[in-house]
């Protein structure tokens, strides 16, 4: 009767963080990886080295608007955005307005979209992955590749400035988002795991009725 009991208040915490966790707004991470820049950080030249770029942010802050006389419309959500670089220790973009930004250029060619991190303006400075299978839609999971489209510009980082001289179009860069699980469902994890660990404890410990 015991162990019954405790799969009981097991169950009824499963559902009380379940609900908790239906109530909040889900979170999501974005990312951005590949490879083939030029330029330099805080004065530090780097010649096509692998990077990653990440940021963790809530889709229901997106804001829409296009570029291009309308004819690219896009999706952008300004997050804290920090980039990894092969030989040099991650730092983040310092500038407010920089983030996650999806275009849809399919009105220039069908099908076409360039997405990743950067700003949403008609220089379109940034790192895109540039490829036809549409824009992804930055409010859920998605799995975005295609062609290096990196813009020479100067960023404000953390570290110092991060200069983008050009970057090699032949590399593919892959942009993805995923959802990052709600506080209550780890520790939920946790705690049904620990539940079944003393539950079998306890089973184990039973003496041997002849």
């Amino acid at each position: 009767m015991k162990t019954a009991s405790l799969w009981a208040s097991a169950l009824a915490l499963v559902l009380g963080l379940a609900g908790a966790g239906q109530a909040r707004a889900g979170i999501i991470q974005y990312t951005l990886t590949g490879g083939g820049i030029y330029g330099s950080l805080n004065g530090v030249s780097f010649n096509k080295p692998n990077f990653t770029i990440t940021a963790t942010a809530d889709p229901a802050n997106i804001t829409t608007g296009s570029v291009g006389g309308g004819l690219i419309p896009f999706q952008q959500l300004a997050a804290t955005s920090t980039i990894m670089i092969d030989g040099f220790a991650p730092t983040t973009f310092t500038d407010a307005s920089f983030g996650v930004v999806a275009y849809d250029a399919s009105k220039i060619s069908a099908g076409f979209a360039f997405a990743g991190f950067g700003f949403a303006s008609d220089a379109t400075p940034g790192f895109w992955a540039a490829g036809k299978s549409g824009p992804p839609n930055l409010a859920g999971a998605f799995n975005f590749s295609g062609s290096s489209d990196v813009s020479s510009y100067s960023y404000g980082t953390a570290a110092g400035i991060l200069t983008i001289t050009g970057g090699d179009t032949l590399q593919n860069l892959t942009f993805t988002a995923a959802a990052v699980p709600e506080p209550g469902t780890m520790v939920l994890a946790g705690l049904v795991c620990g539940m079944g660990g003393v539950i079998y404890r306890r089973r184990a410990a039973r003496p041997v009725v002849a």
